[in-house]
């Protein structure tokens, strides 16, 4: 009897080999869709802060830029612009093959590098990608009107698509196709009120009710 439950012991001990590497296998793609969850949010906190980064620069520029007298310059919305996607260049890819740097990304990247800054790798090419994820609404649009008078606030709204890039952590996002890259975007927006310089490069040969 003795020996018959030594025998009957041994085989159910050799039916539980195998058992914890079984149950490890299964549970390590769960454990691995975890991981990334975790670090995908923790890019898009990163992502959220460097928005909001790019949404303040764009606001401090707004406030020197803007309105802008057309006779003395055009470029008060691109430099609006420029400020926010210098940021926005370290979070975005470069852009694929087939997409040249644009002279105004180029421009920048020389400026940048003309200051002594350390650049990340294809600089030119993420601040093309940039340009072509982001959208910046000024509101009131027309601002070549403003003249030497009370200034007004300008509402700015920074929208910019972040490229999700940890498998499994996609379903926060939505397919399509970004810049040339097809991939999953999640879009994030910073909303900021701006008070505009008091006469900012207004024409002084305009009245205050704006007639020439």
């Amino acid at each position: 009897m003795k020996r018959l439950l030594a025998k009957f012991r041994t085989h159910l001990k050799g039916r539980d080999k195998g058992t914890v590497a079984v149950t490890f296998a299964l549970s390590l793609p769960i454990l691995l869709l975890l991981i990334g969850v975790i670090v995908q949010w923790a890019l898009i906190a990163n992502a959220r802060l460097s928005i909001n980064r790019a949404a303040n620069a764009a606001a401090r520029t707004a406030m020197t830029t803007l309105p802008t007298d057309p006779l003395l310059e055009r470029g008060g919305p691109d430099m609006v612009r420029r400020s926010a996607l210098i940021i926005l260049a370290s979070l975005s890819p470069a852009a694929p093959p087939g997409f040249d740097a644009t002279a105004d990304s180029q421009e920048v990247a020389q400026a940048l590098a003309d200051c002594s800054l350390k650049l990340p790798d294809r600089y030119a090419l993420r601040y093309t990608h940039a340009d072509q994820a982001t959208a910046l609404d000024l509101q009131p649009g027309d601002w070549t009107q403003f003249t030497r008078q009370h200034a007004p606030e300008v509402t700015l709204t920074l929208t910019y698509k972040f490229r999700l890039t940890v498998p499994g952590a996609s379903f926060v996002g939505q397919r399509e196709t970004v810049g040339g890259i097809d991939g999953y975007y999640l879009t994030m927006t910073a909303v900021r009120h701006v008070q505009l310089s008091d006469g900012r490069e207004a024409n002084s040969n305009v009245n205050a009710g704006g007639a020439p």
